[in-house]
């Protein structure tokens, strides 16, 4: 195809009209056809750290205790 279009017997546009369809087909192709990754096993245990803004050294998970929002949010 690109010797056909350097000796003159494609025009410039045939060129970009054919490598786009080939392009396009490819993506799709590998899309319909490629191999999906496997999942990892899920397991037990873990630490969860999430990032609140508002909160106070002084918080107390005691509901009693709140002064702010964010120990609810917590809980």
């Amino acid at each position: 195809m690109v010797a056909q279009a350097k000796s003159g017997r494609m025009t410039r546009r045939e060129f970009v009209g054919r490598t786009t369809a080939l392009g396009v087909s490819a993506g799709l192709a590998s899309a319909l056809f490629g191999k999906a990754a496997s999942a990892q096993e899920a397991k037990k245990g873990g630490v969860l750290r999430v990032g609140m803004q508002g909160g106070e050294s002084t918080n107390s998970l005691d509901p009693a205790l709140a002064a702010s929002e964010v120990p609810f949010q917590v809980m």
